[in-house]
């Protein structure tokens, strides 16, 4: 168990797991020539390395798309593109090229279609790529093979008829997540339409990631007829006006051709009003010229949220047209006083602020949310890219910059010496820039506290925090309620163990209505350092949950309850509250195994990781490949022949990430942990003592050689761990825990459990303690 080590013209026009409809005609052709005789091409089923293609379920003009099953059982989607199909090697290559390039540009995130895996065979004149397979129309996520047939949107569509608003609004905010996540990268999709929008897990997707392209790339101009703005595609702007088509389509039942018409029966609608706001966001969304449309997918997820959050799109907008046409009245009722002005130098209305300083605003909005992570961070880091390209002059450019490295660091995103140094040398040429800049100053004391380098391996504060803590000093006697400062100065308390300071600073940002349930959730991270106070630490994540679904609040609470209390009924409780979509994202999966796996729950753990559609989960507590907590589960569900079958898959996807990386310290250790799994335990712990050579300050985990010694039999020497590196864990964590259940009859470690439960500091339940709430 591992808790925490831490296009681009690409040219398809087949969904991924649709076929393409007559009724939806290209508009043009992907650049690179017609294809050989792709109407006619008669089936051919390749051969694909770990995968039995089972049934064609898409075909297009230059690749097929097979339903496939890998070693492990789990279904799949590959497309297969065929050299043949293309005039000439140049568009062929060509794609294969962008299609590597988009894996390393892509935003991660549970809102992008994964793309699992990418082949070729030059042999038999095709590439493929494995990605996640959408769930069955019928079943979900259970898929019967011979009666697979994928949920898209437009299947939803044929099935439901017109769908509800709050609906609509759902699957909006997803597909402009994705869009948001695409764009700040300088890539657009090209042909959003309802059949290349494919549902995983319940959420939607957007397929087809063939027709994903560069913003600059302009050899080809896709899409789909009445998806298609009349600029044509391969701006940010047309996926708007794509995306608010099919929202139209969805929510009104009609044909994107009849937009903008609306239901004649409007009125007796139950739910009339809530469309009309979804219908403002339509509106705009597609309206013919650009300039007037939504810019991106960031800017329609603002007003998406806005209807999910309540609030009216209508009255927003239209108090904004009386206030347009107030000031426009009172203009011509002073025209008579402007003799007397005539003197004086002209004023004129500030200027809306420019694309740059708009793009530096947006990436300041990803780190404001109560929760992010590199997902956030990704987008944050593309649009600062973007803005330096427009005016690399700027100091606040640099600053947001830095700060945006900083994070990636104290985020564990990215803690690598060549980020820490970027962050620093941004915030250096901020500073030279404009040297009294608030934001430059800010920039610097966030690097100092969160990303300067610490001098040696036993070093867990760096030596730059108290300089960073007199310059936020500095900053916060300048603005005292800046929820920056404020936010970098706690963080900077509690790396220094100065608590109280920490919560003093930490107070105000509790009525700041963005980051309110953020502060309430760092409080409570305050009280856990003591025993007496993770109660109080337990209430205050309920204020957090109050205001948010924050998923760090829930796997606290859980946490709480597990190591704290060891009361298994009560993190199941907590576990229930967790909404659907939560829980099925990456920094969910950990806690939710452990759930599963300390109520000795292994069929529950199993249906909810097979629920999982993704090959390896980019979690903070968990980063590493699904299939090795899939075979846990079979484990200590008594299948080890099924175990095995799942480690070895997991060892194959480590090794082939070490192939590319050999010294990445994180692959090394899942390689001995796997490899101690698998009973080698020579070779397991020699990549284990690779991993902690290569980890530096992180240091080598202890955790997984304590197991590996349990599995070996060698448990004077696991409880020679234990005593060395964890004398003062919690009782309940011992007892409770199914990761010390080859010890139970150990002598030394009953007199180590016998200890801790005696042991006020160490259990809820010692004698003196109240019993727990």
């Amino acid at each position: 168990m591992k808790p925490s080590t831490f296009r681009i013209a690409l040219g398809s026009s087949l969904s991924v797991n649709a076929a393409v409809t007559p009724d939806e005609k290209l508009v043009a052709s992907v650049t690179g020539g017609t294809p050989a005789g792709a109407a006619s091409a008669e089936v051919r089923k390749p051969v694909i390395p770990d995968y039995e293609l089972i049934r064609l379920i898409g075909r297009g003009s230059y690749g097929d798309v097979w339903l496939a099953r890998g070693l492990t059982g789990v279904f799949r989607a590959i497309k297969v593109v065929w050299r043949d199909r293309y005039a000439s090697d140049e568009p062929f290559n060509r794609e294969f090229a962008g299609l590597k390039q988009f894996t390393t540009m892509a935003p991660p995130g549970s809102e992008q279609l994964a793309l699992l895996h990418i082949g070729r065979s030059e042999r038999d004149g095709l590439f493929y790529y494995v990605m996640e397979l959408a769930d069955d129309a019928a079943d979900g996520r259970r898929v019967d093979p011979e009666r697979y047939v994928p949920l898209t949107l437009k299947e939803l569509r044929t099935r439901k008829g017109r769908i509800a608003p709050p609906e609509c609004v759902t699957i909006g905010l997803e597909l402009a997540r994705a869009l948001a996540g695409l764009h700040a990268l300088g890539l657009v999709h090209r042909d959003i339409k309802p059949s290349n929008v494919i549902f995983v897990g319940g959420l939607p997707k957007l397929a087809d990631i063939g027709m994903v392209a560069a913003t600059d790339d302009h050899r080809s101009s896709l899409g789909t007829e009445g998806f298609v703005p009349p600029e044509g595609t391969g701006r940010p702007p047309a996926d708007v006006y794509a995306l608010g088509k099919v929202l139209y389509e969805i929510s009104t039942g009609f044909d994107r051709q009849d937009f903008p018409r609306l239901p004649a029966d409007l009125r007796q609608l139950p739910d009339w009003m809530a469309f009309l706001e979804l219908n403002e966001v339509i509106l705009r969304a597609c309206e013919p010229g650009e300039g007037r449309r939504y810019p991106d997918g960031a800017t329609l997820l603002e007003d998406l949220l806005e209807l999910q959050g309540g609030h009216s799109i209508r009255a927003r907008r239209s108090r904004s047209r009386t206030r347009w046409l107030a000031a426009s009245v009172a203009l011509a009722a002073g025209a008579a006083a402007a003799y007397w002005w005539s003197r004086r130098p002209p004023t004129t209305l500030a200027a809306p602020p420019s694309e740059e300083r708009q793009l530096i605003a947006r990436a300041w909005e990803q780190t404001d949310k109560s929760e992010f992570g590199a997902e956030e961070l990704k987008v944050a880091e593309g649009l600062c890219k973007r803005a330096s390209e427009l005016d690399p002059a700027d100091p606040d450019l640099w600053a947001a910059s830095s700060q945006v490295d900083s994070w990636m660091v104290a985020r564990r995103v990215d803690n690598s010496p060549g980020r820490r140094e970027s962050a620093r040398s941004k915030a250096e040429r901020a500073l030279k820039l404009a040297p009294n800049s608030y934001e430059a100053r800010l920039a610097q004391a966030c690097y100092l506290v969160r990303a300067a380098p610490l001098p040696s391996a036993d070093d867990s504060t760096s030596p730059y925090a108290a300089e960073g803590e007199r310059l936020l000093l500095q900053l916060l006697k300048e603005k005292p309620n800046e929820p920056r400062a404020l936010r970098a100065y706690a963080f900077t308390e509690l790396s220094l163990g100065n608590i109280q300071r920490a919560r003093i600073a930490l107070v105000p940002i509790t009525r700041n209505p963005r980051q309110a349930a953020w502060a309430w959730l760092t409080l409570a991270s305050t009280d856990f350092a003591a025993p007496e106070t993770v109660a109080r630490g337990d209430v205050e994540l309920d204020h957090a949950l109050a205001i948010e679904p924050l998923a760090a609040a829930y796997i606290h609470k859980i946490n709480i309850a597990l190591h704290w209390y060891g009361d298994l009924a009560k993190a199941k409780d907590t576990l229930e509250r967790v909404p659907p979509s939560l829980a099925q994202t990456d920094v969910m999966v950990w806690t939710v195994s452990l759930v599963y796996t300390w109520r000795r729950e292994p069929d529950l753990l199993l249906r909810y990781l097979q629920g999982i559609p993704r090959d390896w989960i980019h979690g903070l507590e968990f980063n590493g490949p699904t299939s090795l907590l899939i075979g846990n589960a079979q484990w200590m569900a008594g299948r080890k022949k099924a175990a095995q079958l799942e480690w070895r898959a997991a060892l194959k996807l480590v090794d082939q990430r070490l192939a590319d990386q050999s010294t990445d310290a994180l692959q090394s250790d899942w390689r001995g942990v796997l490899l101690g799994r698998l009973g080698e335990f020579a070779e397991a712990e020699k990549a284990m003592r690779l991993a902690g050579d290569l980890l530096g300050r992180d240091g080598f985990d202890w955790g997984d050689l304590f197991e590996l010694k349990m599995e070996e039999g060698q448990l004077d020497a696991a409880m020679d761990i234990y005593d060395k590196q964890w004398p003062m864990m919690a009782a309940s964590y011992m007892r409770v825990c199914p990761f010390f259940d080859p010890l139970r009859d150990n002598p030394r470690f009953k007199a180590a459990l016998a200890r801790a439960e005696a042991d006020p500091k160490r259990s809820p339940y010692a004698k003196g303690r109240a019993a727990p709430p």
